[in-house]
């Protein structure tokens, strides 16, 4: 793909970098994430809730200790520090708080290694300043044609298929009539039943990850049951939990608690129902679902 031309960012957007840098003492870095992508879609009718912001530091893994020390020293609180993988290269991720401040920061060998997708792939630098856009995806989020940047073999299904998820119900992407998006999906849904990997992160915490950002898909969608209906014909939800496969129909009052739904346990209990008369199936999701139960409970609190 071909590179977009060289851009700088505005005034406005380079003080969000400059109180990163002085808050936390980072001299070079690069953000990416929905802050980088913000402006446009609140033009276009769409709202984020800020959480955090997503740093990407380049270098060898000798950045981790360097990283955390100079965060310390400018009286962060380090919440999480782990390795990890993106696109089945091995990062570090550190998670560091001050104040109102949250960064999530991964350490990288390249800048490539993030991003899954063409809005997801928008960085701005400090201390230059430049905008790394290289699938134009700025210009894409505005027409809302959402590419994948890579083929469903590389990365975890798993994690791959819930980011598409979730982008897809946030930007209301029909990704049944686009037909790149479609055979994409597809892919996906094959490649996650194919799926066996025995080591935890891109096992059990994968799944985990997955079935939790699925559902929360679920629940953004603007559109419940026409999005799950569209994840069946791709056979993603059947993928990712066979008992729900297109052979069992959902009852009149399973809709209406999907419809209802204000959080992913009430998303859970809904799909649960539509086992009411299959009970060896039923308990097999249970048992699935108890990969989050974690999650779930830190739902719970943050209401």
């Amino acid at each position: 793909m071909k590179s977009g031309k060289a851009k700088i960012i505005s005034k406005e957007n380079f003080q969000i970098l400059n109180r990163i840098h002085k808050a936390s003492g980072l001299s070079d870095f690069w953000l990416g994430g929905s802050t980088t992508y913000r402006d446009i879609a609140v033009d276009m009718g769409f709202n984020f809730k800020h959480n955090d912001y997503d740093l990407a530091i380049i270098g060898s893994f000798k950045k981790l200790n360097n990283t955390i020390r100079l965060l310390k020293e400018n009286n962060f609180t380090i919440t999480k520090k782990r390795p990890y993988y993106l696109k089945f290269n091995k990062a570090f991720q550190i998670m560091a708080m001050k104040g109102d401040i949250i960064l999530d920061i991964a350490i990288v060998k390249y800048i490539s290694h993030l991003g899954h997708f063409n809005w997801e792939s928008i960085f701005w630098h400090f201390p230059s300043g430049l905008i790394y856009d290289p699938y134009n995806g700025l210009d894409a989020l505005k027409e809302k044609k959402l590419l994948p940047i890579i083929l469903a073999t590389e990365e975890n299904p798993f994690i791959l298929a819930s980011r598409f998820a979730k982008l897809c119900a946030y930007f209301e992407i029909n990704f049944i009539k686009n037909k790149q998006l479609f055979h994409f999906a597809k892919n996906l849904s094959m490649e996650i039943t194919k799926w066996d990997a025995k080591d935890f992160f891109h096992g059990e915490y994968a799944k985990g990850h997955s079935y939790f950002n699925m559902f929360q898909a679920i629940l953004i969608s603007p559109k419940r049951l026409q999005f799950i209906s569209d994840l069946r014909k791709v056979k993603l939800l059947e993928a990712m939990f066979p008992e729900i496969s297109k052979d069992v129909s959902f009852k009149s009052y399973t809709d209406e608690e999907i419809e209802k739904a204000k959080n992913v346990k009430h998303i859970i209990i809904a799909l649960e129902s539509s086992l009411d008369e299959l009970p060896r199936e039923f308990k097999k999701l249970k048992k699935r679902f108890e990969i989050i139960s974690d999650r779930l409970e830190k739902e719970k609190t943050q209401k």
